[in-house]
Formats: C-alpha cells, sequence, structure tokens
C-alpha cells in the first residue's frame, strides 16, 4: 500500500470527518474521507493539509495542495492549487490555480486561475 488513514481527523463544518494520510515511508499528506478519494496507483498525492471528500476521486499521478470534492476528478499529471468540486474533471498536464466546478473539462497544459463554475 502506498499510504494508510491516520488516527489524526479533521471535521468540515458540514459533518465530513477527514483523516489525515500517511505514506508507507511516513511521510505525512493531506486529508481524506475515505480511501476511495486517494488511489493507491500512482504517485498521486494530497500536500501539505489539502483536502478531498465526498465522490471526488484523485487518479494517477495528479497532485493536490487545495481542496478536491463533490464527484470531481483530478487524474494524469494535474495539479489542483484551488479548489475542484461539482462534476469537474482536470486530467493531462493542466494546473488549476482558482476554482472549477460544474461540469467543466480541463486537459491538455491549460491553466485557470480565475473561477469556472
Amino acid at each position: 500500500m502506498k499510504y494508510r488513514l491516520s488516527d489524526e481527523t479533521r471535521r468540515l463544518e458540514s459533518g465530513e470527518i477527514l483523516h489525515r494520510i500517511i505514506r508507507a515511508d511516513g511521510e505525512r499528506g493531506g486529508f481524506v474521507q475515505s480511501e476511495k478519494n486517494l488511489s493507491q496507483a500512482g504517485t498521486c498525492w494530497l500536500h501539505g493539509d489539502s483536502l478531498a471528500y465526498g465522490e471526488a476521486r484523485i487518479e494517477d499521478d495528479a497532485q493536490v495542495y487545495g481542496v478536491v470534492c463533490g464527484f470531481a476528478v483530478a487524474r494524469e499529471r494535474a495539479q489542483i492549487h484551488g479548489r475542484l468540486f461539482g462534476h469537474a474533471v482536470v486530467e493531462g498536464d493542466a494546473r488549476v490555480y482558482g476554482n472549477v466546478g460544474g461540469s467543466h473539462h480541463i486537459g491538455g497544459d491549460e491553466v485557470v486561475y480565475g473561477n469556472l463554475d
């Protein structure tokens, strides 16, 4: 296993309880609601105090520094520095520094600095 859920938790204002993740080598990562939020395959990771909850998924080699929630998906080599929510998908080498929601699909080498919802 690439990571495990720790006993350290964080309760969101909406009531969800998230668990800090810890890599097999002991490195602490962000927080997930359950293991379904972060794939055990690839190098995908939540950094610092980043969050993933709801039905959101982080897959492949995606890196999250912000928040991924709802039914959103970050995959391939995507980087999320802001907030990804709704049914939004970010993939390829795309980077999000703002907020992307709704049913937006961001891919390739696109970079989002503002808000798309």
